[in-house]
């Protein structure tokens, strides 16, 4: 399914910015302008293209975060392990946040066509979980990761 340029501009970079950064604070890595604008905008195009083709619902989150954690085991020298569970539990939180995104739209009696046949709109309804994801992302940046992923094995960058 085609994305229209103002969606992919209007909620897909914040959505993809949310999960790069979210899981750079996963991972204790620092965040560098340049390599998150290369974590966000390489899977973005990445997954635009994937979009295009006539493949099911879901290959492009798939290759997306497969994409996105290459990129971070490459750029930042981790072990790929850890770097795929950070980036999985980055996406299942956004999921999660953008399904919530949905049952309020639905509650407001909105349906998915209506807001889909306005591009703008539709854009505009997903930055809220998107700004959501970047906010958690620099609450855990800030104030360091919660003891959970630690017992987890994340370690300060050094996984």
């Amino acid at each position: 399914m085609p994305i229209p340029p103002e969606v992919l501009l209007i909620q897909g970079i914040p959505e993809l910015l949310g999960v790069v950064l979210f899981t750079l604070a996963i991972l204790g890595l620092p965040w560098q302008a340049r390599q998150v604008s290369l974590l966000t905008l390489v899977p973005l195009t990445a997954i635009y293209l994937i979009r295009l083709l006539p493949l099911p619902f879901g290959v492009h989150t798939v290759i997306g975060l497969i994409l996105l954690s290459a990129m971070i085991t490459w750029l930042s020298r981790q072990q790929p392990r850890p770097v795929l569970i950070a980036a999985t539990l980055s996406v299942i939180t956004f999921l999660v946040l953008e399904n919530t995104t949905l049952i309020i739209i639905h509650m407001a009696g909105t349906s998915i066509t209506e807001l889909a046949e306005r591009p703008v709109l539709w854009a505009l309804t997903g930055l809220p979980h998107a700004f959501c994801m970047i906010g958690v992302a620099l609450l855990i940046h800030l104030r360091g990761r919660p003891a959970f992923l630690s017992k987890l094995g994340f370690q300060n960058g050094n996984n």
